[in-house]
């Protein structure tokens, strides 16, 4: 960790040793395995899965999970400008590739959900019951961000952490996105409106999934597009 942050003085205190952790992948993975570490600390599995990548051509990958706890303000990683230990680890598995000629790291934190939750009403009247749904008529939180909001569709379908979001390169006005995992795919469009012409150039058919927002839809388009494939709506 000294040598990856260039310091003197120890960033975290009782590290995993690299060599030990590296051997121990090599020996019980496949070369193109997924090792999953729930408790990643200062990141030190991830820094040896990426030194192992490059020591052996292999293509592993890696999934470390660590919880935002607090750095104390006399720790010596405080003073570098870390405030948890999931940044460090962050910082360490991104100079890990980097010292490895590695790519593709992809960091999530955890936050609330973009969308809108029913929280029921005090008041049980038509006008107060009026105004909520006034409120719902968009189901996104506000400011809310269009990568937030397609990797939450993504997860709620159970596409994996290592899924492609890749945005299409499509000769219309509104912006889709294609999301990949292994066989399976879907498109989403976060647009305020839609047309069955900006859709067209998409192809869609019965075993696609479309999703986008349910205020960009009048009922002819929704009609539509149900018949094309699989509509889902956030």
């Amino acid at each position: 960790m000294k040598r990856l942050f260039d310091v003197k003085e120890n960033l975290f205190d009782n590290p995993k040793p690299v060599d030990l952790l590296a051997s121990l992948t090599s020996f019980a993975t496949d070369d193109d395995d997924l090792v999953l570490d729930l408790f990643a600390g200062s990141g030190t599995l991830a820094e040896a899965v990426a030194g192992l990548n490059a020591k052996e051509g292999t293509d592993r990958k890696s999934i470390s999970i660590q919880m935002a706890e607090q750095i104390e303000e006399k720790h010596f990683a405080y003073k570098k400008g870390f405030r948890s230990i999931a940044e460090l680890s962050r910082k360490r598995a991104a100079l890990a590739i980097e010292a490895s000629n590695g790519s593709g790291l992809r960091a999530f934190t955890l936050a609330s959900g973009n969308m809108k939750r029913w929280a029921g009403i005090e008041a049980k009247d038509p006008d107060t019951y009026a105004a909520q749904l006034e409120a719902f008529t968009d189901s996104l939180a506000p400011d809310w961000q269009p990568q937030a909001v397609i990797w939450e569709v993504a997860l709620r379908e159970g596409y994996s952490l290592t899924a492609k979001v890749e945005e299409l390169d499509i000769d219309t006005s509104p912006t889709f996105w294609r999301v990949s995992d292994e066989d399976r795919s879907f498109t989403i469009c976060l647009d305020e409106a839609l047309t069955l012409d900006a859709v067209a150039p998409l192809g869609l058919t019965k075993d696609d999934m479309f999703v986008c927002r349910d205020t960009a839809l009048d009922d002819t388009l929704a009609a539509n597009l149900a018949l094309q494939c699989r509509l889902k709506v956030v």
